[in-house]
C-alpha cells in the first residue's frame, strides 16, 4: 500500500487514516478490500467505487460486502460507527502515553 505511483502526490497520514489502516490491518482486509475500504468510510458509495477503480457494479458490491463480513457490520453507518469508535481508543491512548 505505501508504494505510489511516480506522478500521484503523497497523502498526509492523518488521524482518520491511521485509524482506517489499523482498523484494515486488524481485521486483515486485502490491499484491494483496504483501497476501497477508505472510499467507502469517506461516505463513497459503490457507483463511486465502480467508477474510481473502473471495475464492474458487481466487483465493487462484493468487495464492500466482504469487508462488511470481515468489520461484522452490516451497513455503511456501522462501519462508520466502528471506525469513529476506533477513533476514540486512539485518542485515549494518545493521551495516556
Amino acid at each position: 500500500m505505501s508504494s505510489k505511483p511516480s506522478g500521484e502526490p503523497k497523502r498526509a497520514d492523518t488521524p482518520w487514516r491511521r485509524t482506517c489502516r489499523g482498523i484494515a490491518e486488524l481485521y486483515k482486509l486485502s490491499p484491494r478490500e483496504t483501497e476501497i475500504f477508505f472510499l467507502i468510510a469517506k461516505g463513497r458509495n459503490a457507483e463511486y467505487v465502480q467508477q474510481k477503480l473502473v471495475i464492474s457494479m458487481h466487483t465493487a458490491k462484493t468487495h464492500i460486502a466482504n469487508i462488511y463480513h470481515k468489520l461484522g457490520v452490516h451497513s455503511s453507518q456501522e462501519m462508520l460507527s466502528l471506525i469513529e469508535m476506533f477513533r476514540e481508543e486512539d485518542i485515549k491512548s494518545q493521551k495516556q502515553d
